[in-house]
């Protein structure tokens, strides 16, 4: 089957194969995001999940990253003076990391404008530190 912007351009027709080639690629990968995320709207809307979220029904701060060749990974910033080790994440089935942190934790002190970074080990032990990617 021929693209319908080749019928109607004649031009188009000595690269007709490579723009049938991008056009299976971007089949495929919209694809690969509508059975990943659902849609393109709710991968679009990533940023809304992810990152570092206020919730004002349980009075605390949701942090979640993707994070799927983790093998451990934890949060610090100023607020916890940055102690990497004290507030590990939880992994889901399909390597998304999160964490509540109460405000009523006494010793966790989070707020706006707070300064945050993930601790990530990886399956060979090696450790980062990384800003989160919906920061």
């Amino acid at each position: 089957m021929r693209l319908s912007i080749v019928e109607r351009d004649e031009w188009l027709a000595p690269v007709e194969g490579e723009l049938n080639y991008r056009y299976d690629r971007y089949k495929w990968r919209l694809g690969e995001i509508e059975h990943f995320s659902g849609s393109l709207k709710d991968y679009a809307n990533a940023h809304l999940y992810y990152g570092v979220h206020y919730d004002p029904v349980k009075k605390g701060w949701w942090i979640r990253e993707w994070l799927p060749a983790a093998r451990q990974v934890t949060v610090f910033g100023d607020w916890n003076d940055w102690e990497r080790l004290q507030y590990p994440l939880s992994r889901d089935e399909w390597g998304n990391w999160s964490i509540f942190i109460s405000d009523f934790e006494s010793e966790v002190l989070v707020k706006h404008k707070s300064f945050i970074k993930l601790h990530i080990i990886v399956a060979d032990g090696t450790r980062l530190d990384r800003i989160l990617s919906y920061i």
